[in-house]
């Protein structure tokens, strides 16, 4: 976004800030779910979390993490991702469940959103959640004097 206005990516760390510590604070249900249905500050059984919203917190906080450096982004993001990768796709097959309750288990006997929204988007979130990974990855092997290969990259 910063880049499209002209404008040096930390000017957007004020509002990234901002946003993110709202979602981390209100908006993720016993630290691993976002929620998308459910009170803020309480929790409750009525807790239901889609996946459409895992997606895109996961990009946001390795995103936010690439740009601030602050840790506490990076392990809201691992742990989102990790309960995110073990609750939607229980069965290994690797298509994501729609909803599930605020404890992983599956609302829904469909998948998420169709075929082709599961195919964009979760494919979408995991590359770019990979681009940003290998990015942080180059960037510390460079401030360690290393000459880092990007097709090497893990």
């Amino acid at each position: 976004a910063a880049a499209s206005l002209g404008l040096e990516p930390t000017t957007l760390e004020p509002y990234c800030r901002m946003l993110l510590d709202g979602l981390t604070r209100f908006g993720v249900y016993r630290g691993v779910a976002v929620k998308h249905v459910g009170p803020i500050a309480a929790a409750d059984p009525t807790v239901q979390v889609l996946w459409w919203s895992q997606c895109e917190a996961m990009i946001a906080l390795i995103r936010a993490y690439e740009l601030t450096g602050d840790e506490a982004y990076l392990s809201q993001f691992e742990a989102i991702t990790e309960w995110t990768l073990t609750h939607f796709s229980p069965d290994g097959s690797g298509c994501w469940v729609a909803l599930t309750d605020g404890n992983g288990s599956p609302l829904a006997d469909y998948r998420a959103g169709e075929n082709w929204k599961s195919g964009y988007h979760v494919v979408r979130c995991l590359v770019e959640c990979e681009a940003a990974l290998r990015r942080l990855i180059l960037a510390r092997a460079a401030a360690a004097g290393a000459n880092p290969d990007p097709e090497r990259a893990p």
